[in-house]
């Protein structure tokens, strides 16, 4: 027989990677260039998404088309589409082989989805803060740090990625990102 401790979750794999959610440290900047890579949800084993334990592959995609001025990101399945590649820069994070910034354009609603607008460096809703090129990483608008891109609960096809408080994307383990 065995006893499962609902409340108990495994953050062993996220201390080999210096995650602790209790001391983020919000004011951290990437300050090289990185890309294009895919922007891919962390996963791991003790995870549930949609009712199973199976791994997926969940990674950040202009919406629609091609990116354009405009595009809104959302989630769907890794496919290596050149949709899915983004280089990181400094603080932007700009959609590969455009001139487009990915910007917030407020927080908490998955009405207002972070977007894509030709990149202008003195426009603070375009930095963001916490890319890291090995290991699991928020990323957290710098208009804002006490919110983190993701999506709507557990991930799903083409859900937008928006701001929002930290706490519950912490809590449904839907707030790490990884360089894929």
């Amino acid at each position: 027989d065995y006893c499962v401790d609902p409340s108990y979750k495994d953050r062993m794999h996220l201390e080999q990677y210096g995650i602790d959610f209790d001391n983020i440290d919000t004011s951290y900047s990437y300050s090289g260039m990185f890309g294009p890579t895919m922007l891919r949800l962390f996963w791991h084993t003790y995870y549930y998404w949609q009712e199973t334990r199976e791994e997926t592959f969940w990674c950040m995609q202009c919406r629609g088309g091609q990116c354009q001025n405009g595009s809104q990101i959302a989630v769907n399945e890794c496919n290596d589409s050149t949709r899915q590649q983004f280089i990181a820069e400094g603080d932007t994070i700009r959609a590969n082989g455009t001139n487009l910034c990915m910007q917030e354009i407020g927080f908490n609603n998955e009405s207002k989805p972070i977007t894509l607008f030709p990149c202008n460096e003195d426009e603070e809703s375009q930095k963001f803060t916490g890319f890291k090129e090995d290991g699991p990483f928020q990323l957290r608008p710098l208009t804002n740090t006490s919110t983190c891109l993701t999506q709507h609960h557990h991930p799903k096809p083409r859900e937008l990625v928006y701001p929002r408080r930290c706490e519950k994307p912490v809590d449904n383990d839907s707030s790490l990102w990884i360089a894929y």
